[in-house]
């Protein structure tokens, strides 16, 4: 992309754990100096983090990625699940956009500006953030899943399991409460499968986010009956 842009526009859908890698991206847009925008209109790059969970949800990605296509003085990027799994569909509606997997968000400001703005890690997209809801922190404690299912894209998309260290979970939590958030969200795509690979399962990952938590409320999303069931009185008593 030939020469720096100054202001961009995100637009996230999705899933908890999918706003949290949008408010992870937009985190690495502004530690790399460029400034975010609220409407497209007003854009030189357009982002677009994208879902692909269902048919449904399919279409309306489509729909949304030819009508931000037509705005003639933005470059599109999409970004996240759909071009990861279905970017023939993504060029054949916006053959024009540049594309970028659910593991390249932290390639997206370097292509931008056209200058190099560190190393990082892909696995572990904790920080910096840009939280979207007031008092609300969004913590992602894995990615992927160890499942089979046939009718499910998220293993296509995700990857097998990766657990993101307990110690760096509970620094953020910590950190969030100094900042003055009232609420954590704990996300993944499969929450009580955290530590299948190896390391503290969600039961005790959760008592230490408890003792550095303080006052804030802590919601836990997306678990799947198989992995839960072996944890669930662990869990319960937590």
């Amino acid at each position: 992309m030939s020469g720096p842009a100054s202001k961009v526009f995100v637009e996230t859908h999705g899933c908890a754990a999918n706003q949290a890698l949008g408010e992870y991206l937009e985190g690495l847009l502004e530690e790399a100096g460029l400034r975010l925008v609220d409407n497209a209109e007003d854009a030189d790059v357009i982002v677009l983090n994208t879902c692909t969970v269902k048919a449904q949800t399919e279409r309306r990605m489509l729909r949304r990625i030819r009508e931000l296509s037509l705005y003639p003085d933005s470059r599109l990027v999409v970004a996240g699940c759909m071009p990861t799994v279905q970017a023939d569909l993504v060029r054949r509606v916006a053959p024009r956009a540049f594309t970028f997997g659910t593991y390249q968000y932290h390639q997206i400001p370097a292509f931008i500006t056209g200058r190099p703005v560190g190393q990082r890690d892909w696995t572990i997209p904790l920080e910096p953030v840009r939280p979207h809801r007031k008092g609300i922190r969004i913590i992602p404690i894995s990615t992927g899943c160890n499942g089979s299912c046939t009718y499910c894209i998220v293993r296509l998309i995700k990857g097998r399991l990766r657990s993101y260290p307990a110690d760096q979970i509970v620094r953020l939590v910590d950190r969030a409460r100094r900042m003055g958030f009232h609420e954590i969200w704990l996300t993944a795509q499969d929450l009580s499968a955290y530590g299948l690979d190896g390391g503290p399962r969600l039961p005790e990952l959760l008592s230490l986010v408890l003792k550095v938590a303080g006052n804030m409320k802590i919601r836990l999303g997306m678990m799947n009956p198989k992995t839960l069931e072996p944890i669930l009185e662990d869990l319960v008593s937590a």
